[in-house]
């Protein structure tokens, strides 16, 4: 956020770190980014739950009402609230539906966290068999292990 700091003759204006992000000065790691994701995807999950729970609750009292109007002999009005109930259980249906995709985003998103990591452990050991190698000569280990070979074929 951008805040202003008065003093007695002038404005300053003084830029917080996290905002140096918004202008390309510290990018997100993909780490971040998977976190942000994740973080993203849970929160629209908890809010179709919300949704549905409330669509579910909406279904419980159409049926109720039907059920009064049918028992009353109010053959159109009950027409009418049926038509309502089938269209909420196609929407609550269509609900479950994304609910599933943005599962399955948040186990890929998971899925790339884990491969990110591997990644990460498989260039790390890379690295420190190439210093080993820097380290080790060649003809030496050779040499010994002939040597090596002789004493035990002498056995």
């Amino acid at each position: 956020s951008f805040v202003f700091h008065n003093t007695k003759y002038r404005a300053q204006a003084c830029f917080h770190v996290h905002d140096m992000k918004l202008f390309g000065f510290g990018k997100k790691t993909p780490e971040e980014q998977l976190k942000e994701s994740k973080r993203q995807v849970t929160r629209a999950q908890r809010d179709i739950d919300r949704e549905r729970l409330q669509l579910e609750r909406q279904e419980k009292q159409l049926i109720v009402e039907i059920k009064k109007l049918a028992a009353s002999n109010q053959q159109d009005a009950a027409k009418i609230l049926a038509k309502q109930l089938v269209h909420l259980r196609a929407q609550k249906a269509k609900f479950y539906g994304v609910r599933a995709q943005l599962s399955s985003i948040n186990s890929k998103a998971s899925t790339m966290r884990a491969s990110q990591a591997m990644t990460n452990a498989v260039g790390g050991a890379t690295k420190a068999m190439g210093a080993m190698n820097q380290q080790m000569d060649g003809a030496k280990m050779q040499k010994t292990m002939q040597e090596m070979a002789k004493q035990s074929a002498l056995m």
